[in-house]
């Protein structure tokens, strides 16, 4: 993936994560960001220590985008992806199916090509197939 591409996706991402965070919002929830890039920042001043690729590092690479606390209070993670169409790409069942056995959070898929425009499901994403 080139570099603009890369920046593109991020720009795609954090857009449909803002417009989910709005969303939630609006309907009287309250939303805490929660994910990797919510607390990377944190890590940067470990930089050399840490390693994202090892156990712990894959772990916190997977944590879920959100935590959605409903009017009653309950607490929902949640993970938000945006695809220009709402089939998966390559590596989605992989990475899924790790947010799935690490969080049990609720997936939350958004594009911009058909109707219906958010798509949510809970564990388990995918059928018995995969």
């Amino acid at each position: 993936m080139t570099q603009n591409n890369f920046a593109e996706s991020m720009l795609k991402g954090r857009m449909a994560e803002t417009l989910f965070e709005e969303m939630m919002k609006a309907s009287g929830n309250i939303v805490y960001r929660f994910g990797y890039e919510a607390i990377v920042q944190n890590l940067t001043q470990l930089a050399e220590k840490f390693d994202r690729y090892n156990k712990v590092g894959e772990k916190i690479r997977s944590i879920p985008d959100f935590i959605v606390l409903d009017k009653k209070g309950e607490p929902l993670l949640v993970e938000v992806k945006f695809r220009y169409r709402p089939e998966a790409h390559k590596g989605d069942f992989e990475r899924f199916n790790k947010i799935q056995r690490e969080w049990g959070a609720t997936l939350v898929l958004v594009n911009c090509w058909e109707q219906p425009y958010f798509r949510m499901t809970k564990p388990p994403y995918f059928g018995s197939k995969r």
